[in-house]
């Protein structure tokens, strides 16, 4: 099987999957412009009469690297006994990425942390400095942080004071005669 661009993300999601949905309103403006880099194709355990409507603005398709599928219901009944069989997929959203041969690459627990991590902060100070400084996580060691940093500056301000003092007062004290 070949793929026209370098990794296909392959999305298995439904529509009353709350991360599913919040992750797919993004990949509209996460794809745009790499269509030779990533293509994602998306397949809803739903069928698609309950995905195409009007309600569902975010899969109105403004991409050409981003393609939906449903699967049959007549050919399979369980579908999630199917998807759990065949590819382990245990919660939704899940995502599958495979390069261009077809091969597994990997299996991320976010397709869009995986684009932006591999295709769009391709400088890691910046992904850095835009998505993990200012989790809720990184916020906390920072403000654990700031106080050990004044601790350790008062800690030396404090002992150069005492060290100017005894310099002064070893230079006013009269020797033992």
């Amino acid at each position: 099987m070949n793929f026209e661009s370098k990794i296909t993300i392959i999305d298995f999601w439904f529509v009353g999957c709350a991360p599913c949905v919040s992750e797919m309103r993004q990949f509209d403006s996460l794809l745009k412009g790499r269509e030779k880099e990533i293509s994602v194709i998306s397949i809803s355990i739903d069928d698609a009469k309950y995905w195409k409507t009007p309600n569902s603005p975010f899969l109105t398709k403004t991409v050409d690297n981003w393609k939906f599928y449903t699967l049959d219901t007549k050919v399979l009944p369980d579908k999630n006994k199917y998807l759990r069989d065949l590819f382990n997929i245990k919660y939704f959203p899940s995502y599958i990425v495979v390069d261009n041969k077809g091969k597994i690459v990997e299996v991320p627990g976010s397709a869009v942390d995986y684009i932006k991590e591999n295709y769009c902060y391709k400088n890691w100070i910046l992904y850095f400095w835009s998505e993990r400084l200012f989790t809720k996580d990184y916020i906390l060691f920072q403000v654990m942080f700031i106080p050990y940093t004044i601790l350790f500056w008062l800690t030396i301000l404090i002992g150069l004071i005492i060290k100017k003092r005894k310099r002064k007062e070893k230079k006013y004290l009269a020797p033992n005669t």
